[in-house]
């Protein structure tokens, strides 16, 4: 019985690039652990694998966004259908908003071992598509990567694929995770490590500058565009939340009297701004907006406020 692979209609499917990471990482994970297993010479044996496909589909417009890893059968050329049941349910109680869509697995176009498998997929969902990604390929003008529904013919015996367009489709959160794999900057990390050259070795360090002076290595680390730009939000919001800390520990320690709040023209200059100084804490905490904790109730919003309850601090100090 031949195998029929034909050109579809120009329908494209919406493929999300975790989807091709997820089967990038499968099989790279597979490949090495049967070369660990093995020797050498499982580097050149064939590596396929299988997983199931996620997301979202509307008449005929398809949107996969995820996916998770399959086993075969021990010994056979099928999915293990118990395993992936307990991994669907599973999924679903974390993605419940979407559906399979079909499988995926690795190699170049359709084979027979490929239709046997399509018809496991045929019962979950009526028209499954599969997706072959060739992580070996060397071509770099497109992806390695196509994308087939199967059609039964009338004898309900042989399944023909018919080949799909594709694009990709990204979220915020995907680009970053993408960029911070792809895109490694130019930019040195601003913290160097250096070393005596005694102590220092390449092979430690193979994807790292490294330069020489007085007998000592400094390292310098690459950094993502987007892990160098986190880095600022978090060094901004390190630098918010001392100086928050400061001003609580201040207002406490008027609370508790270790500063006292007067104007008293004996007291020092720093004593007596005190209160000005206060003012503008209530002017600060009045513009900020009210964030309740999750246990509040809306006829308790109006005593969380925070104007409100430094106000009644403020009083309390006077």
């Amino acid at each position: 019985m031949d195998l029929i692979v034909s050109n579809g209609t120009g329908e494209s499917v919406k493929v999300h690039p975790l989807v091709i990471l997820n089967i990038s990482d499968h099989f790279t994970r597979v490949r090495a652990q049967n070369s660990m297993l093995s020797g050498a010479s499982a580097k050149s044996a064939p590596v396929q694998v299988y997983g199931a496909l996620y997301g979202k589909q509307e008449g005929r417009k398809i949107e996969i966004s995820t996916s998770f890893e399959l086993a075969l059968i021990e010994g056979g050329a099928q999915i293990d259908m118990e395993y992936f049941q307990s991994k669907a349910e599973k999924f679903k109680e974390v993605f419940g908003d979407v559906e399979c869509l079909g499988w995926y697995t690795t190699g170049g176009s359709p084979d027979e071992s490929d239709s046997i498998i399509h018809r496991q997929f045929m019962e979950i969902n009526e028209n499954p598509v599969m997706l072959k990604l060739s992580p070996l390929q060397s071509s770099t003008s497109e992806l390695p990567l196509g994308i087939w529904e199967g059609c039964v013919a009338s004898d309900g015996e042989q399944i023909s694929f018919v080949s799909l367009g594709y694009v990709l489709a990204t979220d915020e959160a995907e680009r970053i995770g993408v960029d911070h794999v792809a895109r490694v900057s130019t930019v040195h990390h601003s913290r160097k490590t250096t070393l005596a050259s005694s102590a220092f070795s390449a092979s430690n360090a193979p994807n790292h500058d490294f330069s020489s002076q007085g007998g000592n290595i400094t390292i310098m680390e690459p950094q993502s565009t987007i892990s160098e730009q986190y880095m600022s939000h978090h060094s901004a919001v390190k630098m918010l939340h001392s100086r928050v800390r400061l001003i609580l520990d201040y207002v406490c320690a008027l609370e508790t009297g270790q500063l006292a709040a007067t104007t008293a023209s004996s007291t020092p200059p720093s004593v007596r701004d005190s209160q000005h100084i206060l003012r503008d804490i209530n002017a600060l905490i009045h513009s900020l907006p009210l964030v309740p904790p999750p246990s509040a109730t809306p006829s308790s919003l109006s005593s969380l406020s925070p104007s409100n309850a430094f106000d009644q601090e403020f009083l309390a100090i006077q």
